[in-house]
């Protein structure tokens, strides 16, 4: 059974669940609340389904970036944080973060490995072969 209504609430009252709230949600300031309120919110339930363990610098970035303090330190859209998400996923750099050469090689790396891989033992075999075949 579905019941319909809605909850009012009275102006400047704050409601949501601690933790989770942006600094000006808690404060109360209704005026200043717009979507990167609701990116803090999303980057605390990030970081909050992440493991307990150390996780990746990257995923870390992404999580602080979101849930900034200061609202103009968050990600300005959904779709921005969204994006750097999928760029995670996906082994490619996220934009909360720049990264050194060397996290450069290790990402890329990581992405390509089975071709990186392949390659060496391919190039082995021929330089064994090189030799063994030489008269």
């Amino acid at each position: 059974n579905k019941t319909t209504g809605s909850v009012v609430t009275g102006h400047g009252r704050v409601m949501g669940t601690p933790g989770y709230m942006s600094p000006e949600q808690a404060r109360g300031e209704v005026e200043s609340l717009d979507a990167r309120s609701d990116i803090f919110s999303l980057g605390e339930l990030l970081r909050s389904l992440r493991s307990e363990k150390p996780s990746d610098r990257s995923l870390d970035a992404i999580c602080a970036k979101a849930s900034a303090q200061e609202r103009e330190g968050r990600y300005a859209t959904v779709q921005e944080l969204v994006s750097d998400v999928s760029r995670y996923l996906d082994g490619l750099a996220v934009e909360a973060r720049r990264e050194n050469i060397f996290e450069k090689v290790g990402r890329f790396y990581r992405r390509y490995r089975f071709f990186i891989l392949l390659t060496a033992a391919y190039l082995v075999m021929r330089i064994l072969l090189l030799v063994l075949i030489r008269p």
